[in-house]
């Protein structure tokens, strides 16, 4: 009789949490849904004359998210303020330094260790990968290492 009871009192729990799930479901899909849709703004594609140096071919809302070649210019500035100036040659020191044991061995290795089928990605990917690798080597002081043992196809 207790097993019933507490096993009713389970399955009206479960089929309540189910209603409030599909209730909520439903109110997204009528109001949230409807109302983004609604309010979806249509405009012309900017002119092809502002593309160079000014906005690029992507649409957003916010206008204040073009992208420029100014943008590229905050890049380099943002770089060098977070690298450095001379950071090659910092680079190249902490491998010397690392080499003659001055300085405790720290790396960040890129390595495949896929199956043969995903082989790694392609070429994209795998610059992609390396360049944020590299950056962040810098930024931890370590070395980059590549351990790679197949070429891309």
């Amino acid at each position: 009789m207790f097993c019933w009871t507490l096993c009713a009192k389970k399955r009206r729990r479960r089929e309540l949490t189910l209603f409030l799930g599909f209730l909520m479901l439903s109110f997204y899909i009528l109001f949230y849904r409807n109302k983004e849709t609604a309010s979806h703004k249509t405009r012309e594609s900017p002119s092809t004359e502002n593309w160079w140096p000014g906005q690029s071919s992507f649409y957003t809302e916010d206008e204040s998210i073009y992208f420029s070649a100014t943008q590229m210019e905050k890049y380099e500035q943002r770089k060098d303020r977070i690298c450095g100036q001379k950071w090659q040659e910092e680079y190249k020191k902490l491998h010397r330094d690392i080499l003659q044991s001055r300085r405790p061995r720290q790396f960040i290795v890129l390595s495949c260790n896929e199956p043969e089928e995903y082989n790694c990605a392609g070429y994209g990917n795998r610059l992609q990968g390396m360049a944020s690798l590299l950056f962040l080597s810098i930024l931890t002081q370590r070395a980059f290492i590549i351990e790679w043992d197949e070429a891309a196809r």
